[in-house]
């Protein structure tokens, strides 16, 4: 019974011996350390097909996928938007897929106006991160199109309700695709006048007596643009 219990712990002490021994091997000389390059803006090669032109459709806006060089694992993100005309948007509307770098832009609410658009992108590896200033451009189009009002200017009594003026549109120019619906509301909404799509204005129950500037949203298949003061009603109060 003794030589048995030698014999155990000798097996014990040299299988100890083993896995000290393999828990201190050393890798070769040879081994190569993989130290992928640090990114910057200058070696990613971060590249839009841009500007990207379009007009203001109330859908998701989509860039192309850039081309790149990036080494190891990698992802993009959005570091800043920014208009370069002084137009209104929403920054937050704004993503960006992590993985292949397409951009999105949300107009479902038309909150981006006519103008250009920035955005600079961030790059970000094992290495660390860098931004790509000014990588991607968009351009929203204006819509070739115009709307008048006849008569434009109105004097009535807030008795006269019904139909007062007549809207129609120009098409102003070519664009693609084209113009083929085209309807409209007033702005601003609620204040007693309404538009019909076939152009009626007409003023209804409840305006107030004073002078009212009429500002009208032709709302198309290229999106909506707003023309700003085309009719304009002074009301006065009926005899009673």
């Amino acid at each position: 019974m003794k030589t048995n219990k030698y014999i155990k712990l000798s097996i014990f002490l040299f299988a100890g011996i083993l896995i000290f021994s393999a828990c201190n091997k050393k890798y070769s000389s040879e081994y190569d350390r993989y130290d992928p390059t640090p990114v910057s803006e200058s070696n990613v090669h971060l590249d839009y097909a841009s500007p990207l032109q379009t007009y203001p459709t109330k859908n998701t806006i989509v860039s192309d996928t850039p081309s790149y060089s990036i080494e190891s694992l990698y992802s993009f993100g959005i570091d800043t938007a920014y208009s370069t005309t002084g137009g209104n948007f929403k920054a937050n509307n704004f993503s960006i897929d992590e993985e292949c770098g397409v951009i999105y832009y949300d107009n479902s609410g038309n909150t981006i106006d006519v103008g250009k658009y920035l955005v600079d992108v961030a790059v970000i590896n094992l290495t660390g991160n860098t931004v790509v200033k000014a990588a991607y451009e968009l351009e929203i189009l204006d819509i070739p199109i115009d709307v008048t009002a006849s008569p434009d200017e109105v004097t009535l009594t807030t008795a006269d309700l019904g139909i007062i003026s007549q809207i129609t549109h120009t098409i102003t120019g070519d664009s693609e695709p084209p113009i083929t619906d085209v309807g409209y509301n007033v702005e601003p909404y609620g204040e007693g006048f309404t538009v019909n799509n076939d152009g009626e204005v007409s003023m209804v129950e409840g305006v107030v007596a004073g002078e009212h500037k009429l500002s009208i949203v032709a709302k198309t298949n290229l999106g909506d643009k707003l023309i700003k003061n085309v009719l304009t009603v002074t009301v006065e109060e009926a005899n009673k």
